[in-house]
């Protein structure tokens, strides 16, 4: 390596930093996020290209937004004939990435697998997973089960200098 260059950490999970599209500085470039936790009655899923963005639900209406011209998200655009031909192109990009039907019965059979998980560990005397090896105390900086939430908390912080 020469002066000045720095070595790249690659992973199986590369990516790219999400902070050009804060600039809009690449049309083409493609972000997508999933909404699959508890709050909601059904995945939803998110897509933006450029400017527009899309959010999809078998549960809720589509949403599409012009960010250029409503970074706020106030003007839902996908009852819009005008956009038609934005919605269908990233639709186009949706319906093949995402299977909402198999996500939702992905998401409902991991639930119902940690309930009965949690159903069962309160059935008997609580167990704890944590082992740390003797003499090792690194365990008294993190909050656990049981731990009071601002004193554990604060004993986890990182030093500063004023």
């Amino acid at each position: 390596m020469g002066t000045g260059s720095t070595k790249a950490i690659v992973t199986e999970h590369e990516g790219k930093s999400p902070l050009p599209l804060l600039e809009n500085d690449d049309p083409e470039r493609m972000t997508m996020a999933e909404h699959i936790d508890g709050g909601t009655k059904a995945p939803r899923v998110m897509l933006r290209r450029g400017s527009k963005k899309i959010v999809v639900s078998e549960a809720y209406p589509t949403q599409l937004y012009d960010l250029a011209s409503d970074p706020s998200e106030t003007r839902n655009l996908a009852q819009d004939l005008s956009f038609s031909n934005e919605l269908a192109l990233l639709m186009a990009v949706v319906e093949p990435t995402w299977d909402l039907a198999k996500l939702r019965e992905d998401v409902m059979r991991s639930q119902r697998i940690r309930q009965f998980v949690n159903r069962s560990m309160q059935k008997r005397r609580p167990r704890s997973w944590e082992h740390y090896p003797n003499p090792i105390k690194e365990h008294t900086k993190f909050v656990r089960t049981g731990g009071r939430f601002p004193d554990g908390k604060r004993r986890s912080y990182l030093p500063y200098g004023d």
